[in-house]
Parts: structure tokens; sequence; C-alpha cells
């Protein structure tokens, strides 16, 4: 693992993906379900949540890291609005190496090559998985 390092994970959002991940998260707001209540807004359409384009991130990491990981911290700034049936890349890259601890950037963008979500990550590496995970060990 060296700084620079990349890796990518490409999908189109579909309307099943929408309605299972509200279905998950027990949110049914307007903004992703109501055709009718959308077209009156600015984004003419109704739009993917947030937090979906994001959750695959963690898809990223399970590409690119050959060991173990978890996800300790997470920061997001969502930029433009995904919309239904547009096509993403989650996009990660390492940004800092501290011992067992690995910041990366983590971006999406749709497929006009627009920035929608962008922000950074820090994941813990575990090496020994047989031997991790002690009562008193603290996961940061």
């Amino acid at each position: 693992m060296e700084i620079g390092d990349k890796e990518r994970y490409t999908r189109t959002i579909s309307e099943s993906d929408n309605y299972m991940f509200g279905g998950i998260i027990g949110d049914s707001n307007p903004w992703h379900f109501d055709e009718e209540f959308c077209k009156k807004t600015v984004f003419e359409t109704r739009i993917a949540y947030g937090m979906l384009p994001s959750s695959y991130f963690a898809t990223v990491f399970s590409k690119m890291f050959e060991k173990p990981v978890l996800y300790l911290e997470q920061n997001l700034t969502f930029l433009k609005p995904v919309k239904l049936n547009d096509t993403i890349t989650a996009e990660c890259e390492v940004i800092k190496l501290n011992g067992d601890k690995v910041t990366l950037s983590t971006n999406v963008k749709n497929q006009n090559e627009e920035m929608v979500v962008s922000g950074e990550a820090v994941l813990k590496i575990i090496d020994d998985i047989e031997n991790w995970g002690e009562k008193n060990e603290r996961t940061r």
C-alpha cells in the first residue's frame, strides 16, 4: 500500500436501488419517491439518497485492501444531486499512511465527470484477524 494507490467502482443508480435503500433506512422522503413533487422543485425529478452513492466506498475498500479494515471516520460534502439512472463512479485514493491507519480521499463522479460527493475516510488495517478483537483492544 502506497500513497497514490487508487481503486474505483462504477454503477448505475437504479430505481430499485433507491427503493431498497429507502426501505433499509426507513426514509420515505418525497425527494426520492414522489416524481410529481420533484417536478416542481429545482431538481425537476427524483434524486437518489446522498448516502447511496457514498455507501459504495465500502465496495471500493473491499477491492483495495487484501486485509480486513475497519471504517473509523468519514466526512462528506454533497456537491450535486445524483439522479436515478445516473452512472456514478466511486473512487478512493490513499493520501496518508500512519501505522495501521490509512487516510483516503473518497469521491464520487457522475457520468459527466462532475464531482457529486467529496470527502475523506480513515480506515484501520487489521494485520492479524485471528488474534484481533480481544475485549481490551480498542478499535482506535
